[in-house]
């Protein structure tokens, strides 16, 4: 009887494997076409069509407005309407030295403030309008609202 369910879980592991490698040469496959059907265009305008034109603008303002120790909240993960600008893995690529952190899940006023007080180490909020507004509240004294457009931009946050 051990000896089928070993050879049953070989079979899965293997399974998977097959699955996997499927799916990362699809990917790559995907991503090399893309490249090689692209070569008159640079990379920041492959990156453009890629990623998204306004992810790079408001990703390069970040940088602009916040220095590089600054600890940057974003919207909580990949969570809609935020799938873009909650990505910790892409934003942080892309403000890198900064650090990158989540908000909270609850994304009342009363909620983000509570985080940010018992997070003192967050020095800048992104503000994002994919979808909805984020984060919905108003400035404190003290706090600095740099906007690259309407709904979209940095603040600095006053303490």
């Amino acid at each position: 009887m051990r000896l089928t369910a070993s050879r049953s879980i070989a079979t899965l592991g293997a399974g998977g494997l097959l699955v996997n490698v499927f799916f990362t040469s699809t990917s790559m496959y995907k991503e090399l076409s893309f490249i090689g059907t692209h070569p008159q265009l640079s990379r920041d305008e492959k990156m453009r069509l890629k990623v998204g034109g306004w992810v790079l603008d408001l990703t390069a303002f970040v940088n602009d407005q916040s220095p590089p120790e600054s600890v940057i909240m974003i919207p909580p993960q990949r969570t809609a309407p935020w799938d873009v600008t909650g990505h910790f893995e892409m934003i942080s690529y892309y403000v890198y030295p900064r650090r990158v952190v989540h908000g909270p899940a609850n994304h009342s006023e009363t909620a983000i403030r509570e985080y940010l007080r018992s997070h003192p180490e967050i020095t800048h909020m992104i503000i994002t309008s994919e979808g909805t507004l984020w984060p919905d509240i108003p400035p404190l004294p003290g706090d600095e609202v740099h906007l690259l457009k309407p709904g979209w931009g940095i603040a600095k946050v006053g303490r």
